[in-house]
């Protein structure tokens, strides 16, 4: 951290991750020099990632913060300008943005949030997508994402709210849980789900599968379980996720979750 007290921007080592606020750059009333007392941290800590001796110890560099630089929604929000503050700062005050330090530095994943929406992006920088083979690639184990749409299992040609694709040793599936709450949609798309995730998870289960990807990791937005006293889906003994909705007859997810062995 800069200094005793601020936690508003740190890093630390597990590969090397870095978490900074975008907030500075729309806050504006708490000081715009936090924009440059933060830009000047980062980049002396992205320049000491970056050094050979550290690269080769831990050859990663992740950063997160709280809102993108890119996304492809339609609600006005910073990151669906073609000059969003994040991304290019605020030129007419002299404050600069974070993409260009980033890419000097060679930062692999950006991780953000904000936009209530899932997105994974190519290779981006300055608007414009490079996706490079071998090893300036993007590469996770097992190549590029050279025919990125195609590496993906979804049910249909636009659906995009449940789907599946393999890294490595991983069988990775994500799916909607809003299904059981926003009735207003649809019951039959929980019933569509329900049909694809089994067959998904019979194939990701079978032994000659399990053998070459012997783990199979779920994502999903509501838990089935928590702690919390906050009365949602998860504190409830029967949550909706879990176990359905019995008395319209739609099925939960935890029996089909066990029954193939998530890991």
């Amino acid at each position: 951290m800069p200094g005793n007290t601020e936690s508003l921007y740190y890093s630390f080592n597990i590969g090397h991750f870095i978490s900074i606020s975008t907030e500075f750059y729309f806050f504006t009333d708490y000081g715009l020099e936090l924009i440059d007392h933060q830009y000047a941290w980062l980049e002396n800590d992205l320049k000491e990632a970056a050094a050979p001796e550290n690269r080769t110890f831990r050859p990663w560099i992740f950063l997160m913060g709280h809102r993108p630089m890119y996304c492809s929604n339609t609600d006005h929000d910073d990151c669906t300008m073609h000059e969003s503050r994040v991304r290019t700062g605020i030129p007419e005050l002299n404050k600069p943005g974070l993409e260009d330090i980033l890419y000097k530095y060679g930062a692999d994943v950006l991780i953000w949030a904000h936009e209530h929406s899932y997105e994974k992006l190519f290779p981006v920088y300055n608007q414009q997508v490079g996706l490079l083979q071998g090893e300036q690639g993007v590469c996770i184990i097992d190549s590029n994402f050279s025919n990125y749409r195609f590496r993906f299992s979804m049910p249909g040609n636009t659906e995009s709210l449940y789907y599946s694709f393999n890294i490595g040793p991983v069988h990775l599936i994500s799916i909607s849980t809003e299904f059981y709450f926003f009735t207003d949609y649809g019951l039959e798309l929980i019933d569509h789900q329900y049909a694809w995730l089994e067959n998904d998870l019979k194939e990701a289960a079978a032994p000659e599968n399990r053998t070459l990807r012997p783990w199979i990791f779920l994502m999903g937005h509501r838990p089935m379980y928590c702690s919390n006293t906050d009365h949602d889906d998860c504190t409830m003994h029967e949550s909706r996720v879990r176990t359905g909705i019995p008395e319209l007859n739609k099925p939960g997810l935890e029996d089909i979750l066990y029954k193939y062995g998530k890991d």
